[in-house]
């Protein structure tokens, strides 16, 4: 019986070890090949040379230099890249016909574009995020030096030129909803520029709500143009940056974190600052410990309410320590209440 066990078992060594064997011998499994690059989309999609243009699709690198990109053949050189865009411009002697994108040696090909060597064109758009009354410089090509012959817009929403030449033209940001693509008309002939971000107006501080908090509790900010989803905010309460937990435009909420100490409260949202009006006032707090002493026979196992003036009801054995943490600093009422009748118990603080 022993001698059969034994070599069942030896020939299941066998095959287990003959699997491992066959496993080892041919390498795993080979990677993945990188996925191959698409291209969706140009904007714009026609204009002279020095236009700058996005290209849209997938697969692209997030390094530049590890795509490639041609107008009709010619060489251009990518500004920027991500994995779905990649910003370029016409490159000189470049003719209409197809761009090409290649990532790694795989090559995509997308929508023609139309040089236009006489139409207007946008290089860049300086800066391309502003608030409303900013100066912003579109610069490109082919414009009018008459400012009144050039036709700028924002998302459609037309903007006053200030000042032209040939090569640039001023102008400051109009209101409304102005992100979106730039767009110059010059003698019936439209230039699309890149995506300009309207940025929100300067924060506001009006008052903190309480201004005198402990740690751990809660703090909220009020006021206008606080933050948002698509620009964060960043508080800071003094040198300390705190996390926090709901922002809308007119509040901030965040819990007063360990560390933090009195101070103004800072409060920046897409690089501009508001200071708190008034001082952040940090509770001083400790602890306060209660020591139950019970004497007497037939004790009652359920044990005592313990009521402190100011805050909630506790519980505590008939003879236990119990400590309140970040209680604040003054004095305290201490009642003990549903004691036996043949027992007598005190409090120790």
């Amino acid at each position: 019986m022993n001698t059969r066990y034994l070599s069942l078992l030896f020939l299941t060594l066998l095959a287990i070890g003959s699997v491992s064997c066959a496993g080892g011998s041919d390498g795993g499994t080979a990677p993945e090949p990188d996925p191959k690059p698409e291209v969706t989309g140009l904007t714009p999609n026609e204009g002279p040379v020095g236009t700058a243009v996005t290209i849209m699709g997938k697969n692209f690198s997030a390094t530049a230099t590890d795509n490639s990109v041609s107008f009709n053949g010619t060489t251009a050189e990518i500004a920027s890249a991500s994995a779905t865009e990649i910003h370029t411009s016409v490159p000189g002697g470049a003719s209409s016909g197809a761009v090409e994108v290649t990532v790694n040696g795989e090559s995509a090909t997308g929508p023609a574009f139309t040089v236009k060597e006489k139409a207007p064109g946008i290089r860049a758009v300086e800066p391309d995020s502003a608030r409303t009354g900013d100066a912003v410089t579109i610069k490109g090509m082919n414009f009018s030096s008459t400012p009144a012959e050039n036709v700028l817009s924002f998302n459609g929403v037309e903007a006053i030129v200030d000042q032209a030449t040939d090569t640039t033209l001023s102008a400051t940001v109009p209101g409304g909803d102005v992100t979106g693509a730039i767009q110059v008309t010059t003698h019936s002939q439209t230039a699309t520029g890149p995506i300009f971000t309207l940025l929100p107006p300067a924060p506001v501080i009006n008052s903190l709500s309480p201004d005198t908090v402990a740690v751990g509790e809660w703090l909220s900010i009020l006021g206008e143009e606080l933050g948002s989803s698509s620009f964060p905010p960043v508080v800071h309460i003094g040198d300390m940056q705190v996390e926090v937990k709901d922002t809308s435009k007119t509040e901030l909420r965040l819990l007063v974190p360990d560390g933090a100490a009195d101070g103004t409260v800072h409060v920046t949202v897409a690089g501009l600052t508001a200071d708190s009006p008034n001082n952040f006032v940090l509770k001083t707090t400790g602890k306060l410990n209660l020591e139950t002493v019970t004497t007497g026979q037939t004790m009652d196992p359920d044990g005592y309410t313990i009521s402190v003036s100011g805050l909630p009801d506790r519980q505590i054995g008939i003879n236990e320590t119990l400590t309140l943490p970040r209680v604040e600093q003054g004095t305290y009422d201490v009642a003990i209440s549903g004691i036996a009748d043949n027992c007598s118990a005190k409090v120790l603080s």
